[in-house]
């Protein structure tokens, strides 16, 4: 079914999302989801900085201290 009406369906959903209003739309899923998209945010960011430690500490150990200092 998914071949038959891949173009159909792609269709439908590009022209219901083209309608939504995106302010309105994110008020509403906000609302929806309340507290645990204030969760999301914030392990998104405590996850992004942990990694972003993780690669630092790695690129330190691997090409020595001078990494991200300005000579």
């Amino acid at each position: 079914l998914v071949k038959t009406y891949r173009s159909d369906i792609a269709g439908v959903i590009t022209d219901t999302v083209a309608r939504w209003d995106a302010e309105e739309t994110s008020q509403k899923i906000e609302l929806q989801v309340g507290r645990d998209l204030q969760f999301i945010r914030i392990n998104g960011t405590v996850v992004g900085a942990l990694a972003g430690l993780a690669i630092f500490t790695l690129a330190t150990l691997l090409f020595g201290e001078s990494l991200g200092r300005v000579s």
